[in-house]
């Protein structure tokens, strides 16, 4: 019998069709995020590839922003509907991010994944080789997570400190990420980060509730209500606050 990875624990734990509709509803794409993207990338790309890329809504911001082609593609058929239902001009196919990707080689200027990468468990050899692959030579793939101390700074440890462990378990070190990278045969351009505080607001707060961050869902269930209470009592007093941070590594497809 083979053995079971991290990663399809992940994923039975994690049945992303049956929450696709609250990810569209609560989940958006981080303005700090796209601002980061979009200043980083000195010449804007022609076509552009989002890798596990959800209801897709860093990948329509970006298209828009950069006048691009997007193409994207994830696991999930109740993901990829949500992501048609709001931008039909994508094109959006049903893929998995450590296999091959459903596009043809040297199809892209950029790839990026938002989110993505600590699904992979053992296989970021293999994401960031098919992501050399899809990319013309001169492109760039950039795979925007957390690194520990992020994990550690953010609203999500603050007010669900059980979830710390388990992220801490199931992101890659940024290290492992260049390594990867470089056995792809990227030239990594290093790692860059973003934080931002700003007050918690009710929209905010409902995606605590409704748990769409996925390690909420990782959580028992009484600790996830103790973290709750905690947090609508703070934003009852005004205190609540969220503390966005980010790490970007960035690499580089020469030839």
């Amino acid at each position: 019998m083979p053995a079971i990875t991290h990663r399809a624990i992940l994923i039975s734990l994690i049945d992303y069709d049956a929450i696709a509709s609250c990810y569209a509803e609560h989940r958006q794409a981080s303005p700090r995020v796209l601002a980061h993207l979009v200043e980083r990338t000195a010449v804007p790309p022609g076509r552009i590839l989002e890798m596990g890329c959800g209801t897709a809504n860093h990948l329509r911001a970006l298209s828009a922003a950069w006048s691009a082609d997007g193409a994207g593609f994830d696991r999930s058929p109740a993901m990829l509907a949500e992501a048609r239902a709001r931008g039909p001009r994508l094109d959006l196919r049903e893929g998995d991010a450590a296999a091959r990707f459903p596009f043809d080689d040297r199809s892209f200027d950029l790839a990026f994944s938002v989110d993505v990468i600590h699904y992979l468990g053992g296989s970021l050899p293999e994401h960031f080789a098919e992501a050399h692959r899809v990319l013309r030579p001169g492109g760039t793939v950039v795979t925007v997570t957390d690194s520990p101390e992020d994990i550690r700074t953010r609203s999500l440890t603050r007010y669900f400190p059980e979830t710390e462990a388990q992220e801490r378990a199931r992101y890659p070190s940024i290290e492992a990420i260049e390594a990867a990278m470089r056995g792809a045969g990227f030239k990594v351009a290093g790692a860059t980060h973003t934080a931002h505080c700003s007050p918690m607001t009710g929209a905010r707060l409902e995606r605590f509730r409704q748990k769409a961050y996925s390690s909420l869902r990782l959580i028992p269930e009484d600790r996830f209500r103790a973290g709750l209470a905690r947090l609508e009592a703070e934003h009852a007093r005004g205190r609540a606050d969220l503390v966005e941070v980010y790490t970007y590594v960035w690499g580089r497809r020469d030839g």
